[in-house]
């Protein structure tokens, strides 16, 4: 019986990671910059919680024309995707009023993760924020999803994921995961209600 839902973050409860449209129409960066920088090997190591986001923004910034510093950047771009899913937090909240745990399960660099984790929305509606560069492994690494078996008590066949990436769901159904790519408020009413008819009411 599945006691726990985690919920990636971005593309799942945010709908944007960053604001794509927002940057390419006010500033010029483009989504191509953005895939430069977060398939770029530091910022990689820095999803598993190694290195600082600050110190390896300069050069890319620099290459893209942004006025501000790194910090500046940095802040701008957390706060173009902090707006939650209003339909899938309301499915969350009725999802914790049935007595279904839900959590956050996000890749994610440390300085991220500490604006999302201070985030009062998103606290609000997780018990739990787990992230990649506190647990030092990453979706779809088997090691991520076993340090939130830990964490939580879980076992493999209490737990369903939400993930728009079909990776990362076929990595936690490697692990004995019940699992469902997900990109929509839709999506996410249709992978609930598969897994837990009752818990939605």
């Amino acid at each position: 019986m599945i006691r726990c839902v985690a919920f990636d973050l971005d593309g799942v409860v945010l709908p944007s990671a960053p604001s794509f449209e927002l940057f390419a129409r006010v500033h010029g960066i483009t989504r191509a910059h953005w895939e430069e920088l977060f398939w770029c090997e530091p910022y990689v190591r820095a999803t598993y919680g190694e290195g600082d986001l600050h110190e390896l923004l300069p050069p890319f910034v620099a290459r893209w024309g942004w006025r501000g510093s790194p910090s500046d950047f940095a802040e701008s771009w957390f706060a173009s995707c902090r707006a939650i899913d209003p339909e899938v937090a309301s499915l969350i909240a009725r999802l914790r009023a049935s007595g279904i745990d839900c959590v956050a399960a996000s890749n994610q660099e440390k300085r991220r993760a500490r604006d999302l984790d201070s985030h009062p929305p998103l606290r609000e509606l997780f018990s739990e924020r787990f992230f990649s560069c506190h647990l030092g492994s990453v979706k779809p690494e088997a090691a991520y999803y076993r340090a939130i078996e830990r964490a939580l008590t879980c076992t493999p066949q209490e737990l369903l994921f939400l993930d728009d990436k079909a990776a990362n769901v076929d990595g936690a159904r490697a692990c004995g995961w019940s699992a469902e790519v997900t990109s929509s408020a839709d999506s996410v009413r249709d992978a609930l209600a598969a897994h837990l008819p009752h818990a939605l009411g």
